[in-house]
């Protein structure tokens, strides 16, 4: 009979299990008195407490982010053992002053921080991953194991595995297996290395010194070839510190251009080709049967841009690192949520939460987006709607054109949002708020925003690994933030997405089984068939270092923390170990970030050992084009242009009406004119839009048409004038105090232009007096057996000795006497030939002798009078132009063009992608073809 076997108990070197490894020690009787390990959201909410009162200006993300790096840095020093009285003695008095204050504010993790850790009987994680270490090699001297005990992938870089590593080697069946340690590096080579951090074999080479053990005394392992493989040799003759790569030159008797088989490296252009190389790959390798592959990188901007371009084939890869929290459906309503709950939020941000799928109201899902739908376009689009979904209630009962069920449906949807939201945006407005309140208020009305009629909001909101991950998360944090608060609420939103970026989703189904994506760390002791070691840019492998907002190099290096150079070695050797195996295809991209973008000094190192062993420059070069196919994946096969779109409609479907502001716009492009008048397309209206200059434009227009109409019949002099205006200014900007920049602006600006129209308007009324305010009038021309309607609106009509004047206000651009006489502006002279057809009511048929623009641009010194000179003359061709265009559009063959003088462009034209005018407007047929 067989004797029962036990599966080996495998052990992560950097994560101990507390239960199992009490479970060891109370069977060798010594129970475990390691106090618990604190956990890492709760630690950081405790730092950030700690930044806040030794800062209190810092907001509360940006608390968060400093209470990470003091973690970080507390990591540091627990792992390296240095007590935090070194930091008082590494800053000598002489250097700058803000080191002495960075030193003041270290006292959180020196002073403050060990007495509030020590309250509450926990420990570091780092401290108490010591402890455990600690406790397992003591174990291990006092009973010895009688059973094998292996450590295996492991450098040795950080103190605890170094001494765990020391302790299994004294065992009496212990193990050490050291990944990749170089046996063929000359002897005088090997001595050199404790200097060179950045070298791959540099951890191994001081723990083999530490240990006092020649490197001769490490045996291969009996059950790998790559050690010895001439691929492997290549890649240590190639990271040879600088001082010895003189052996390059060397007679090379073992290295042959074999050792490059299998190994290539492609040069993307892009970020985004190299993505599509890559991917281009592990789907080739699927092709295969039981063929596996894996990208590592850590680049996770290329990651994510592999992800997606799988989806090309319906490929969901495994990637190591997961997905943020953010980017997840629950993840994104809770930020949105918090936008609009806000007590600035806008439409935009309403109509963001609105449309999630995960928004219901108490609704079916799809009634709730229908009424969204019906709000944004009857509601919001074109007004700037102010207040919390409660407040805007009242503006529902103005919108006449709707039917009564529509207003309902809208003033529906309002209640439901207002009265989920309204208990957190109270809070948000709040000052000393705690913190766990406000996620216990996003909580309720999240649930609140997301229940059905078929589901309540909890069964919605927290279902399926997303949810249950962002439900984990908060209740993590609603527990760890009891006694911690905000000093205003309104901080609240930039911390909950720092929290949900900062935390990931790492799915566990639906993940290809033969494809993965991993970090150099999780992909050390992995095996595929084919190897991706992409993003090998020297910003991103090895990398330059992320800085210490701490400690400066010099004081890293007096309290006897590690240089960052170490990474680069870690780097290093990573990359050899997985060059090292299998088909290896090495990416990177010359541009990173739209900018030049060098390899990695790896790959460098490779380049120039090849080049000096005499190798072909193809030794390194893939043989399959990659870089070809993945450019021709999405390349557009050569397309024929399409014609210049040239409408013709018939004659029945060509307007008889226009307006005087519509004949220029016509002339410069026809087919924005179709697009409008015969289509009937409507630009969309801007969502919660931004006040303008032509909001300032309507605003003066409307005060002086009610100054002038009430000093028509009485002037009352210049200070009267002014005054008037003033007053009457004052009133019409109070309309927009909830902008306070640009009240204080505008408000400048009407001062200054009210003090000069009171000059200008006292100077002209010598000359002439308004007959005429803001009159519209339709001019009937018939012409050809139709009649036309010309339909005009003039700002200002005089009347003097010389005859009639007409004036228009201009706020903004004031037409050119060219652009007038061309044609492209005929505004003015059109409401001439109105004015002298008498088609104003109250105003008598006369000629106009003047027309005169009012430039009141609001700006010092950028008032003037501009009068169009030879104005009968102007009117007469204005006239004849516009006889000739109604005439030639009456035919039906002529066709609505876009843009037919490219030097008549359009200031403002709402259908120029309809025209395609960056194809086609700006250049003639013949230089298309």
């Amino acid at each position: 009979r067989q004797a029962a076997l036990l599966l080996p108990r495998l052990q992560p070197l950097g994560d101990f299990d507390d239960a199992a490894f009490g479970f060891a020690l109370a069977a060798a009787g010594a129970p475990l008195t390691v106090p618990p390990a604190i956990a890492p959201v709760p630690r950081q909410l405790l730092l950030m407490r700690l930044v806040q009162k030794h800062d209190a200006s810092l907001s509360a993300d940006g608390a968060w982010q400093l209470a990470g790096a003091l973690a970080t840095l507390l990591d540091d020093m627990q792992r390296y053992q240095l007590p935090p009285e070194a930091l008082r003695a590494i800053v000598p008095a002489e250097l700058a002053q803000h080191w002495q204050q960075t030193l003041v504010f270290l006292e959180i993790i020196t002073s403050a921080w060990p007495e509030l850790l020590a309250t509450q009987g926990l420990l570091d994680p780092v401290a108490h991953h010591e402890r455990l270490v600690a406790e397992q090699i003591a174990l291990w001297q006092r009973v010895p194991p009688d059973y094998p005990v292996i450590v295996a992938g492991s450098t040795a870089s950080q103190p605890a595995t170094a001494r765990l590593l020391q302790a299994v080697l004294a065992l009496p069946q212990g193990t050490v297996i050291l990944p990749g340690l170089d046996q063929t590096m000359p002897e005088t080579v090997w001595e050199t290395l404790g200097d060179e951090p950045t070298h791959p074999q540099h951890s191994m080479q001081q723990w083999l010194h530490r240990c006092g053990l020649p490197r001769r005394a490490v045996a291969v392992w009996p059950f790998g070839t790559e050690s010895a493989s001439e691929r492997t040799q290549f890649l240590h003759q190639a990271m040879l510190p600088a001082r010895a790569t003189a052996q390059w030159r060397e007679p090379q008797t073992v290295l042959t251009a074999a050792a490059l088989q299998d190994i290539a490296c492609v040069a993307a252009e892009t970020q985004a080709e190299e993505a599509q190389i890559i991917a281009l790959q592990l789907r080739a390798a699927l092709a295969v049967p039981e063929q596996t592959a894996m990208l590592v990188t850590r680049d996770r901007q290329l990651a994510a841009r592999v992800v997606g371009a799988l989806q090309r084939w319906g490929i969901t890869i495994d990637d190591s690192a997961g997905q943020p929290l953010a980017q997840t459906p629950p993840g994104l309503f809770l930020q949105l949520l918090l936008a609009a709950a806000a007590p600035d939020a806008g439409a935009v941000d309403l109509l963001a939460l609105l449309k999630h799928p995960l928004t219901a109201l108490g609704l079916p899902p799809a009634a709730c987006r229908k009424a969204a739908r019906l709000a944004e376009i009857q509601f919001w689009r074109g007004h700037r709607r102010q207040g919390t979904p409660l407040q805007q209630l009242p503006y529902v009962a103005a919108l006449g054109q709707l039917t009564p069920d529509q207003r309902a449906t809208i003033a529906d949807l309002l209640q439901h949002l207002g009265a989920a939201l309204q208990p957190l945006t109270e809070m948000l407005q709040q000052q000393d708020v705690g913190l766990a309140a406000l996620l216990q208020a996003q909580l309720q009305a999240a649930e609140t925003v997301a229940a059905a009629p078929d589901a309540d909001g909890a069964t919605r909101l927290w279902c399926g690994e997303a949810g249950a991950a962002v439900a984990a998360l908060l209740h993590e944090l609603q527990v760890a933030a009891m006694p911690c608060r905000l000093p205003h609420g309104r901080e609240f939103p930039a911390l909950c997405r720092s929290w949900l970026t900062e935390a990931t989703l790492r799915p566990a189904f639906g993940l290809h089984p033969r494809l993965s994506i991993l970090g150099p760390l999780e992909a050390r002791l992995q095996h595929a068939d084919i190897v991706i070691l992409g993003g090998m840019n020297e910003a991103r492998w090895p990398g330059g270092g992320t800085p210490d907002p701490w400690l400066s190099r010099p004081m890293r290096a007096a309290c006897t923390l590690p240089a960052p150079e170490r990474a680069v070695g870690q780097a290093a050797h990573d990359f050899v170990q997985l060059a090292a195996r299998g088909r290896v295809l090495i990416t990177w991209s010359r541009k990173l970030d739209g900018q030049p973008a060098a390899p990695s000094r790896f790959i460098l190192r490779c380049e120039t050992l090849r080049a000096a062993l005499g190798w072909p420059e193809t030794a390194l070069q893939s043989e399959e084009p990659w870089q070809h196919w993945a450019q021709a994946l999405d390349a557009a096969p050569r397309v024929q242009p399409m014609p210049r779109p040239a409408p013709r409609p018939s004659a029945a479907r060509r307007p008889a009406r226009f307006s005087v502001t519509e004949i220029g716009p016509w002339r410069c492009n026809p087919y924005g004119f179709y697009a409008k008048h015969i289509l009937r397309l409507r630009a969309l209206e801007a969502l919660d839009p931004e006040l303008s200059r032509a909001d300032f434009g309507n605003l003066v227009h409307d005060v002086l048409e009610a100054v002038m109409t009430a000093c028509a019949a009485d002037w009352p002099g210049p200070d009267g004038f002014l005054q008037q205006l003033l007053t009457a200014g004052d009133v019409a900007l109070q309309a927009y105090r909830d902008e306070p920049l640009l009240y204080a602006t505008w408000s400048v600006q009407w001062r200054l232009l009210a003090q000069w129209l009171a000059e200008t308007e006292t100077a002209v009324r010598a000359a002439r007096q308004p007959l005429a305010l803001e009159k519209q009038g339709v001019w009937q021309l018939p012409l050809d057996g139709t009649t036309y309607h010309i339909v005009g609106r003039a700002d200002r009509i005089d009347h003097g000795a010389g005859g009639l004047t007409l004036i228009d206000y201009k706020t903004g651009h004031v037409p050119t006497d060219a652009q007038v006489k061309a044609g492209i502006e005929p505004q003015m002279p059109l409401l001439g030939a109105m004015l002298q057809h008498g088609v104003f009511a109250a105003v008598p048929r006369a000629p106009v002798a003047d027309l005169l623009y009012y430039k009141i641009a609001g700006r010092s010194g950028a008032q003037e009078l501009r009068p169009l000179k030879d104005a009968p003359a102007l009117i007469a061709a204005a006239e004849e132009q516009l006889a000739a265009m109604l005439r030639r559009y009456a035919d039906p063959a002529t066709p609505y063009l876009v843009v037919p003088q490219p030097e008549f462009v359009p200031r403002f034209d709402d259908y120029r992608h309809l025209g395609r005018m960056d194809e086609w407007g700006l250049v003639t047929e013949a230089e298309v073809e």
